[in-house]
């Protein structure tokens, strides 16, 4: 079957991986493919771990904060937002703006939400659905997960909230 190729595959990326010794942008860009199959196949610790690597072996600043956020995501998709938060606030200084610091405040935002820490939940997701402006869809999105945060931490913070501007 095609998916047992597919991870035939991502275990030799994997092992190449393992047995790398300096950063290499191909080998990190092909455990980024590998982890993105694993995540749509529901390994989400695979994913995880493979995006670790991949970080690991990216050269590049830019490209490696983009792929810190994915590994955010994915830490906190396999229920480690503690982590989550981690990885994606030490991403966030070296994104650039827009769309790319929107995404790491959106999962910084949602990994507080599932800590419990809902004022500040809402505070940075609202500030993610600012950063996203460009992207009408994602900035709603995140526009309505700090309403959902809001809803939690009290009246204060719905207006708050409601009265943001994207």
């Amino acid at each position: 079957p095609v998916g047992g190729r597919d991870r035939d595959a991502d275990e030799r990326v994997w092992h190449r991986a393992a047995s790398a010794a300096a950063p290499n942008e191909q080998l990190a860009a092909d455990l980024e493919a590998a982890a993105q199959r694993a995540r749509d196949r529901g390994a989400l610790s695979t994913a995880a771990a493979l995006l670790r690597r991949s970080v690991a072996l990216t050269p590049g600043q830019d490209v490696r904060a983009r792929r810190e956020v994915a590994l955010a995501r994915a830490e906190l998709m396999g229920g480690r937002p503690s982590t989550a938060r981690h990885v994606a606030d030490g991403a966030l200084p070296r994104l650039p703006g827009g769309t790319a610091r929107g995404d790491a405040q959106v999962v910084i935002g949602q990994a507080l939400l599932a800590q419990g820490l809902v004022v500040e939940a809402a505070e940075v997701l609202s500030s993610a659905a600012a950063a996203l402006a460009a992207d009408p869809a994602a900035s709603a999105d995140a526009l309505l997960t700090a309403l959902n945060a809001a809803m939690w931490a009290g009246p204060a913070a719905i207006s708050r909230v409601a009265r943001l501007r994207v």
